[in-house]
């Protein structure tokens, strides 16, 4: 019998109990606050980028309302909540891993996110 990962249950756990506060969110301001993340500069290799960088931003912050805390618990989060989450953002490749998710927010600079924050905020 397999190994049970109980941080992992525990992050489902989490996702499960604070997730539905946040589909009472408006999908039209969460759309708009999606398109305005679409034009933050992209240092990626454009080559490889398959996740578009507003939905990687959109997904990070929901996620962490939503009380994630970890890599992987964002992308737990985005899995579970994939179909409440394409109403608003484009996921044209599905949701993107915890490393994707890691890399993209890591490139961008502490007090950018504190702006996004801000901006979210306001919705």
């Amino acid at each position: 019998m397999p190994k049970v990962n109980t941080k992992l249950k525990n992050a489902q756990a989490m996702v499960s109990m604070y997730s539905e506060i946040l589909e009472e969110l408006d999908s039209d301001e969460l759309a708009n606050f999606k398109e305005e993340m679409d034009v933050i500069n992209d240092d990626r290799h454009q080559s490889y980028v398959q996740h578009s960088i507003g939905d990687i931003v959109v997904i990070a912050f929901l996620a962490v309302l939503a009380a994630s805390d970890e890599w992987t618990h964002i992308e737990v989060f985005a899995k579970k909540k994939e179909t409440w989450l394409k109403e608003f953002l484009t996921l044209r490749n599905g949701i993107p891993s915890h490393d994707t998710i890691q890399a993209v927010m890591s490139m961008l600079p502490p007090s950018f996110l504190f702006s996004i924050l801000i901006r979210f905020i306001m919705i």
